[in-house]
Parts: structure tokens; sequence; C-alpha cells
């Protein structure tokens, strides 16, 4: 929600980004209170992941016609954004941990929606003409296994290596961008993926 609100305040380039910062957070949390480790390998290679995802994360045309004034609306709930998702991951490694995949991923997305129904019934829902029920279904399967195969790497892997390749989810939708809807990728978004795929090899 606090993302949302922060993309309707603020500019999408400095949003995404301060977002995507979140790795930072479950890095240093599961560092810090989960006593992980990381070798110096691991530690490249999640620096290289985070300075990929920043890359790919703008566009240089965004920044250059953005006012400083214009830059900081919905900055304030984009760190709350990147502070919350940075302690989430953390908890789901622990439910992941203590219940199993496939419960885990039952009780948080349940909890999700038991979370979001009192909000959606105060607001309401706008009204769809033609509901594209196939997208909605493919999508929430989808997003239903993703969930699965992430609480699945939580229970394998430390959560400061899980977590940096899971904010990796930009270089997918810039590639997938390019494909099918013919975006242009900028030389810096090429960097950025070459980077973040390296920084990837390393943690794996």
């Amino acid at each position: 929600l606090c993302f949302y609100k922060a993309l309707t305040h603020g500019h999408v380039a400095i949003i995404s980004t301060i977002a995507q910062s979140f790795v930072i957070i479950s890095v240093a949390i599961s560092v810090v209170f989960l006593h992980e480790t990381l070798s110096l390998q691991k530690t490249i290679g999640i620096i290289g992941s985070i300075i990929g995802i920043i890359l790919v994360s703008f566009r240089w045309n965004d920044l250059l016609n953005l006012k400083i004034r214009n830059a900081l609306p919905g900055t304030q709930y984009a760190l709350i954004t990147a502070g919350m998702w940075g302690f989430f991951y953390i908890l789901y490694k622990k439910a992941a941990t203590d219940a199993g995949a496939m419960a885990a991923t039952f009780i948080i997305e349940a909890a999700i929606f038991i979370f979001l129904l009192p909000i959606i019934i105060r607001n309401g829902i706008k009204k769809v003409q033609k509901p594209d029920w196939k997208t909605a279904i493919v999508s929430g399967g989808l997003l239903a296994a993703g969930a699965y195969v992430l609480n699945s790497a939580l229970i394998r892997a430390p959560a400061s290596i899980i977590t940096p390749i899971l904010a990796a989810s930009p270089l997918v939708t810039t590639f997938a961008a390019y494909l099918f809807l013919k975006e242009k990728i900028e030389p810096h978004q090429v960097i950025g993926i070459c980077i973040a795929t390296l920084g990837i090899i390393l943690l794996s």
C-alpha cells in the first residue's frame, strides 16, 4: 500500500529505486540478527546485484527532466516501503522454516487477503466492464507459485542470499518489456543487467 501511495505522489524513477533498496535492510538484518555469515565472494555478489538493480530501475531521461521539487513527494512512502519489505522477507523466512513452504504460502497469502479486505470494502472496487478472467487466473497462479518457490528457497538458503536475487526482478521485467512491449532498453540498463547477472552468479 505504501508503495502504491508513493507512486501516486512521486516519480517512478525515484520511487522504484528507493523501494528496491529493501535488499540492503534484509541483508543487514540477516547478518546482525540471524547471524548469517557472508564470504567475500557473496559480499561482492550482493553489492553487484544492488548496483545492477539500481541501474535497471530508472531511465536517464526521467531523471534529467525531473526537477528537484518534484523528486521529494512520495519518497517518505518509498522509504517506509523499503523498510517494511526489508523486515517482511526476514519474517517470511521464519514462517517458511517453522511451517514449511506450502503452509507458509497459504498462511501469508490468506493474511494479506484478510488485511486488505476491510480496505477494499471501505474504498470499493472500480467496476470493470469486461473482466479479463484468463489474465487474472494466470497472474494469480504465477503469484502463488512464485510465493511457494520463494518459501522453498528461504528454507534451503540464507535470507541474505535469497533477497538480493529476489530483488533482481526488475531485470526480468525490463527484458520482458523489451521483448513483448517493444520498450527500449537504455545503455546503462544493459550495463545494470550484466552487473546484476554477474552478482547473482557469484551468489549462487
